[in-house]
């Protein structure tokens, strides 16, 4: 039940950001630039970093974790979403520069909050984590599946993991 709520509300909630009423002249209007802003905020972020984390990256963020990111990609990926975010406010005046400036800084700092699978492997790094990562296996002794810019779970929504999933259709 909480995995379907976990999907489900942050599409619901586009709904808000989408519309806005106007208490002045009492009419709803629909604008769908506020919440495309906010994946293309989140797409540029991780474009960014993978670029400059790859061209000039040389500090590693989490090597035991994620052996590829860096600090350097991830200060780039910060830089690619705020600059898009002047550019959003030249093109679309009904929010001040400073404004887009700070939806994209809230975007950057909270987006791994859609990505529980990552908020996961920063928190086992301890034990279990740190023993999937360095040897390359799982206690079941399946190799760990590396993830990539392209794959499913990296993009912006939250999503479960295929065990959950068949887990869950299990019990029904």
């Amino acid at each position: 039940m909480l995995s379907q709520l976990y999907v489900a509300l942050p599409f619901a909630l586009l709904n808000v950001l989408a519309f806005q009423n106007s208490p002045e002249t009492s009419s709803v209007t629909y604008n769908p630039i506020l919440p495309l802003s906010i994946f293309v905020f989140i797409w540029l972020s991780d474009t960014g970093a993978y670029c400059v984390g790859s061209l000039i990256g040389k500090h590693r963020l989490f090597e035991r974790i994620s052996p590829k990111k860096s600090w350097e990609g991830s200060i780039g990926g910060a830089v690619f979403s705020i600059a898009s975010s002047f550019v959003f406010a030249h093109f679309f005046p009904f929010m001040s520069t400073w404004q887009w400036a700070g939806l994209a800084v809230t975007v950057v700092i909270f987006r791994h909050l859609g990505r529980p699978h990552r908020i996961a492997d920063e928190a086992s790094t301890g034990h279990q984590g740190f023993r999937q990562h360095s040897s390359g296996t799982r206690r079941n002794a399946r190799p760990v599946r590396q993830r990539s810019h392209g794959d499913s779970r990296s993009g912006s929504l939250p999503v479960c993991n295929d065990n959950d999933l068949t887990g869950n259709l299990k019990r029904i």
